[in-house]
């Protein structure tokens, strides 16, 4: 029985017509690409035969231009324009998607060479106030390195901006989180006027909705398995228009657990539920801590093991932190 033929990026190239740069591109943007079965004395080396099925699988051709619906951006950036743009136009909007898809990474390797080539560098960083990205990690630093402050005693103040929960107990299921610098959950604040110059024109938006969260957790203390005591707070006065890029940031950088965007534990936000006529389910918030009345009659999305179940395999996934890191917070290294 003969060896199975093996071949290096390079000739893989070969066998597909395309340039090793797009072969190199393939094996770490997708998911399916054969995996190299050793290690050549010019780099990795893969079974022709693997390499072939996929190409077929995926829907390539093997050893020439590939054609119609299954061109590659490679084929089309050296293509007349013409005859590119008919090909373009018979394809399904599925495979308009994901031949975009290709050319936008075509065109970043090519800006990359072209950085390569030019004698002058571009500065690795750059700071832009005008940017609100940027300034969204800045803000967020700033409420980052505020004090911690017991939730029950959080007062009214004026000004609108960001703020971030944190837990100190010993519910089981925040065992992973509890006394990190991982927050429960992250949020944000308007002001009364989207164009208000101080706090006392913002209103007293950012300390109300603190408190809307600490009347929250009062209700279920002794009954959802957390105690108002346990719970810390953060928060940042910003002008307005701030906190909108802070919360966004917040929430990417920590993906925390009770926000709704990671879909684990959600529900503290919610303000009542009526369930004979909203028809809404109950939120894992509640499932999870069981005492707001307006809440108890609702139905469960899911029982409180399977949400303690996706709590433990997120913080599995993201495991929370014991101290910022603000060099990468800040310039994105994270």
């Amino acid at each position: 029985m003969g060896s199975t033929p093996l071949a290096s990026l390079t000739e893989l190239a070969g066998i597909a017509n395309v340039s090793r740069q797009a072969v190199w591109n393939w094996s770490k943007r997708k998911a399916d690409f054969p995996a190299a079965v050793s290690e050549g004395p010019n780099g990795p080396v893969y079974s022709v035969a693997e390499f072939t099925a996929w190409l077929e699988q995926d829907g390539k051709t093997v050893g020439g231009a590939l054609k119609g619906s299954n061109s590659v951006a490679t084929d089309l950036l050296t293509a007349d324009p013409k005859s590119t743009r008919a090909v373009i136009e018979g394809l399904s909007a599925v495979k308009k998607k994901k031949l975009r898809q290709e050319l936008m990474d075509q065109i970043r390797v090519l800006q990359e060479l072209e950085a390569e080539l030019d004698a002058i560098k571009q500065p690795e960083h750059i700071f832009d106030p005008s940017n609100p990205n940027y300034m969204g990690r800045f803000t967020a630093a700033a409420l980052l390195i505020q004090p911690r402050h017991p939730l029950e005693e959080v007062e009214k103040f004026y000004g609108a901006g960001v703020y971030a929960l944190y837990y100190k107990g010993e519910f089981a299921a925040y065992e992973k989180i509890s006394g990190k610098e991982t927050p429960l959950y992250t949020g944000k604040a308007d002001p009364k006027f989207a164009h208000a110059e101080n706090p006392t024109e913002q209103g007293d938006s950012l300390s109300r909705r603190i408190n809307e969260h600490r009347k929250s957790i009062e209700l279920v203390s002794g009954q959802g398995g957390i105690s108002l005591e346990d719970f810390e707070v953060r928060y940042l006065v910003t002008a307005s228009g701030f906190q909108v890029t802070a919360e966004n940031f917040l929430i990417s950088y920590f993906k925390p657990i009770w926000n709704k965007e990671t879909k684990i534990c959600f529900g503290i936000g919610k303000h009542g539920d009526d369930a004979n006529t909203r028809k809404n389910k109950k939120s894992p918030w509640d499932t999870l801590h069981p005492g707001r009345k307006w809440a108890l009659a609702s139905e469960e999305l899911k029982t409180p093991e399977e949400i303690a179940a996706d709590i433990s395999d997120h913080l599995d996934a993201f495991p929370p932190i014991d101290a910022i890191d603000f060099k990468s917070l800040l310039l994105g290294e994270a």
